[in-house]
């Protein structure tokens, strides 16, 4: 019941991030974030006009990691996206991580208003995920954002081509339960394959301040 609970709050998540690659597990320790100045500020995504900002985390927003990813909160991001003027805003952290030659972006859902008064029997089966980016500084005042392809993944698993920790969920979908180790050593290895970021146009944004 739990399972069948968990993996039905999971799928609006799951709709949410149209195919991004999503793991349970982040793709850092510690010790891989980046505070890398060029992302903070307010930026216009091309693609559809809407506004994200990027921010340094406060420490106390972060109770709910660990002491030491506290400890680091310089290295953290909060995120909003405000995609017009009748939506509500979404709000993130957001880890920039690079791993090999290529800087990656690790979204996860911050603790909102709704979130915090929900009751004990919704918290108890609601299950956050990674949302995983690969992005690429074109110069001071620009930047790209590449989704990491669930499908390809998943082909890639069918197909037997990888061994990677998952779970096969009821939809005949994957759920990535693999560890840290695991994502980084993938994300290295198809660092440089076109498939496994899709088919999707990647978005580009351009700082507004």
């Amino acid at each position: 019941m739990k399972k069948i609970i968990a993996a039905t709050l999971l799928l609006p998540l799951l709709l949410l991030l149209n195919g991004c690659l999503t793991t349970l597990h982040p793709i850092f320790t510690v010790k891989d974030l980046v505070g890398d100045g060029r992302l903070a500020g307010s930026w216009k995504k091309t693609n559809d006009g809407s506004i994200t900002t990027y921010r340094k985390a406060a420490k106390e927003h972060l109770k709910q990691f660990s002491e030491t990813l506290q400890q680091n909160a310089d290295r953290v991001y909060e995120v909003t996206v405000k995609s017009g003027n009748d939506n509500p805003e979404s709000v993130y952290f957001a880890f920039l991580v690079k791993l090999g030659k290529y800087y990656y972006l690790d979204y996860y859902p911050a603790g909102g208003k709704k979130r915090e008064t929900a009751d004990a029997f919704f918290k108890a089966h609601f299950i956050p995920m990674h949302g995983i980016y690969r992005i690429d500084f074109s110069s001071a005042g620009s930047f790209e954002i590449k989704q990491l392809d669930a499908g390809y993944l998943e082909k890639l698993i069918k197909n037997k081509q990888i061994r990677i920790q998952h779970a096969k969920l009821d939809d005949g979908g994957y759920f990535i339960t693999a560890p840290t180790e695991q994502l980084q050593q993938y994300l290295i290895k198809y660092s440089d394959v076109p498939e496994a970021y899709g088919n999707n146009n990647p978005s580009f944004y351009t700082k507004i301040n």
